[in-house]
């Protein structure tokens, strides 16, 4: 799938929101309104040079913990995420064998864990309003990502680079 553009849609009540698999590009995914009770709002899988702008994506129900995950990248390279809002969740972003991807200008808030890099390289985070995590930022077998000038606030743990993990850290 390629030059595909999903814009203002409201998903409700679904296990997962938005998911795009093997060899999608170019597309564009912006100003969508997901609620996943427990699911994956916006799944990429080894898909490549896609937007996701400006979209928001909760997990929050009431009487439940937050299990599902706001934004999921998998083997997926060269994307921005922009300007979304990822909140409730069990992960609001995470990024695995993923790299060089623009994480900026996000408004990550009260999630278990914030941004989750694992085993990805080469990505720049910064911008972004990390708040009210238990971890805003955890790289874990993550090398050579940049992540710099993100505000932190009311996180248990700001930043953990963890397990030969060797990144750029300037916050």
């Amino acid at each position: 799938i390629s030059n595909v553009t999903i814009k203002n849609i409201r998903f409700v009540d679904y296990s997962n929101g938005i998911k795009f698999l093997f060899s999608c590009h170019h597309i564009t995914v912006q100003g969508n309104n997901i609620t996943t009770n427990g699911g994956i709002g916006i799944w990429l899988i080894d898909s490549w040079s896609n937007n996701i702008i400006g979209n928001t994506v909760t997990d929050y129900v009431p009487g439940q913990l937050h299990l599902g995950e706001g934004i999921h990248l998998a083997n997926s390279d060269n994307n921005s995420i922009i300007e979304n809002s990822l909140t409730c969740s069990n992960i609001g972003l995470s990024l695995g064998g993923s790299a060089y991807n623009i994480i900026r200008r996000n408004n990550i808030l009260d999630n278990y864990e914030g941004i989750l890099i694992f085993r990805s390289s080469l990505n720049s985070i910064s911008g972004n309003d990390i708040l009210a995590n238990e971890a805003g930022i955890f790289l874990y077998y993550a090398v050579n990502n940049s992540v710099y000038g993100n505000n932190f606030n009311n996180n248990s743990q700001h930043i953990t680079d963890y397990i030969d993990s060797q990144n750029s850290l300037d916050n």
